[in-house]
């Protein structure tokens, strides 16, 4: 079982901001999250002081053409990876403006290759 406790930091929620929490991840997953007095450190879990530092969720774009000067539709692993590396952790894709049918068509279908391709390597579509 792997645990990493991410402890001090202050936490975006929907619902504010919550200072001085730690929490606890177990295999990959969140399992606690609560103020630093009222959980202890993990001593069987990695440990990472966060203490002043700011921990958000991913966030999510729903309407996006590209990243990093790529256009989705021509490269979608390298646009796809310029938004994981800025916090963006769930995106949709949006293709071609003013496009014919068949540009659009050859868009979905580059963007479904990438992400065909990534999952028979098992690994994410970056």
């Amino acid at each position: 079982m792997m645990r990493t406790c991410i402890c001090g930091a202050t936490i975006v929620t929907a619902e504010g901001l919550l200072e001085d929490h730690h929490i606890l991840i177990v295999d990959g997953r969140i399992a606690v999250i609560s103020p630093r007095d009222q959980l202890a450190r993990e001593y069987d879990a990695e440990i990472v002081d966060a203490t002043g530092m700011v921990v958000g969720p991913g966030f999510v774009d729903i309407h996006c053409h590209g990243g990093d000067g790529r256009w989705f539709h021509d490269d979608p692993r390298r646009a796809a990876r310029f938004h994981l590396d800025h916090g963006t952790t769930s995106l949709l894709g949006t293709t071609i403006l003013h496009a014919t049918a068949r540009e659009q068509i050859d868009a979905v279908e580059s963007v479904a290759s990438a992400a065909l391709d990534a999952n028979a390597d098992r690994k994410s579509v970056v």
